[in-house]
């Protein structure tokens, strides 16, 4: 059984019939529940790896997608999941606070601090989940109920230590590289055809030829505060408004807002931050390096940047993006419909839910942010992810063969291929990592394959000092599994 894209976010509720459902939560009692927290970025590629790869692929399955929550309820197997018998299992993945919540919380079991986690049962009079298609057994959810719970296991974008300071102590070992997480840049729909206006580029189209670029020396100034207006960025010694011009239809002028530059940033638990801050900015990897820029108050941001208080899911950092771009109202602010940010190249706005859409990947320093580029080297903006459990808290049996399951799978090159996400330049998601086993395959006609995405290239090149500070390499010894925990 082949799913579609999960996409989170509120949809318009729906009366829907109960008997649709295979396993609904709140009409099915789950023989085991297995809770996951941590990385957003990443949130629907885990929710694919665990219904397609853990799952029996019968009619018992059911996903479930709402804003910064995720379900899969499903029939597993001894030899799906390595569990004890055939079970009823309800998977339940929270994004909300990002990686944050998937290393202290979890590390930390069962004292760190408790995780929002959405039962996906009627929170008001109605039904909540509307089936994505008949018959799909998709479906999107809003209005649904939450309770705070321990997370079982969590992932993150970064290792712990990249995230909170000592925050892997009580994983201990049981701290692994799961994938290579691809990361882009993003800007606002109006940023992006001004972008090509004036790199002479056809304006408004999607298709790679016609995708415009940023540097990383920019976008590096622009996340740690620096540039504060976009006159103030020069494009071959004049400045973007006025190369754009105010007659246009892409043009400053048309637009309503000011001159400020605005930044659309996640929360600062999120390892989406902490793989901006460490591979644009390289802060805790160079002393001296600058920080990102924080999130500011209305009226402090008078002679910019406008940066709305941090986004606490990707799903909320497109809809900031895409409100500037159609309104520049964003949680009440003023600032410019030319948006800027980051997010993992797993997400998408092709169908993603109205409010959403109107946002779009950039090249980095001209190159597009492809598994091969990642692969070959000429694409550096890219982390090594993990995913870690206390083994002191995680002793039920059943739960940790499905954790080291979803461990195992997110190794495997076809695993991650199967879960790709088609973009216009190409395929986005996560790849199989070389420290994992992995190796790059071709096609038949001699080019990277993309449905089997892996790299060789490390942050862990000695074998024994694994940091997304250092720039992804060619190994020079055997790695080893699981990661090393020291800071």
């Amino acid at each position: 059984m082949k799913l579609s894209h999960l996409i989170g976010g509120a949809v318009s509720a729906l009366l829907v019939s109960q008997a649709a459902f295979a396993y609904k939560p709140d009409v099915t009692t789950p023989d085991l529940e297995v809770r996951l927290s941590g990385a957003s970025a990443t949130a629907s590629a885990v929710a694919k790896l665990v219904a397609e790869q853990l799952c029996v692929q019968n009619a018992n399955l059911d996903t479930f997608s709402g804003t910064n929550q995720k379900a899969v309820f499903c029939d597993m197997s001894a030899a799906t999941a390595g569990v004890s018998g055939n079970l009823k299992v309800l998977v339940r993945k929270s994004a909300q606070g990002g990686s944050g919540t998937g290393v202290k919380p979890v590390c930390e079991a069962p004292t760190g601090g408790l995780v929002t986690f959405a039962t996906f049962t009627t929170a008001g009079a109605t039904p909540s989940c509307t089936e994505s298609a008949p018959g799909s057994h998709v479906w999107n959810c809003a209005g649904f109920a939450t309770t705070d719970l321990v997370p079982d296991a969590g992932t993150s974008d970064v290792k712990p230590q990249e995230v909170l300071s000592g925050a892997s102590n009580g994983c201990g070992a049981n701290v692994y590289p799961s994938y290579e997480t691809v990361f882009g840049i993003v800007v606002s729909k109006q940023l992006r055809n001004a972008l090509q206006e004036v790199q002479s580029l056809s304006v408004g189209t999607d298709d790679a030829a016609n995708m415009p670029s940023l540097s990383t020396g920019l976008v590096s100034a622009i996340m740690a505060g620096r540039v504060k207006k976009w006159s103030d960025v020069q494009i071959n010694g004049v400045a973007l408004t006025t190369a754009v011009g105010a007659g246009t239809a892409n043009g400053y002028g048309a637009l309503s807002g000011a001159d400020r530059v605005t930044i659309c940033r996640r929360t600062d638990t999120s390892g989406t931050i902490a793989s901006q801050s460490i591979r644009l900015l390289q802060r805790n990897c160079v002393a001296g390096a600058l920080p990102v820029a924080s999130s500011n108050v209305v009226g402090a941001d008078i002679n910019g940047p406008v940066i709305p208080a941090g986004q606490s899911g990707s799903d909320v950092l497109e809809q900031c993006l895409s409100s500037f771009s159609t309104t520049s109202a964003y949680a009440g602010r003023n600032g410019s419909k030319w948006a800027i940010g980051h997010d993992a190249t797993d997400r998408t706005y092709i169908g993603a839910p109205t409010g959403q859409t109107e946002w779009r990947f950039v090249r980095l320093n001209g190159v597009l942010p492809t598994f091969e580029n990642v692969a070959n080297g000429s694409y550096k903006f890219s982390v090594s992810s993990t995913i870690q459990w206390n083994a002191a808290y995680l002793t039920d049996t059943d739960k940790l063969a499905i954790v080291t399951s979803l461990k195992d799978s997110a190794a495997t090159p076809a695993a991650l291929g199967a879960v790709r996400v088609a973009q216009d330049w190409g395929s986005g998601g996560v790849m199989a990592l070389g420290d994992n086993g992995a190796v790059v395959a071709y096609d038949a006609a001699g080019k990277y394959d993309d449905s089997l995405p892996a790299t060789t290239l490390t942050h862990n090149p000695s074998g024994t000092n694994f940091s997304n500070c250092i720039d992804p390499s060619l190994p020079s010894a055997t790695k080893k599994v699981p990661l090393p925990t020291g800071n």
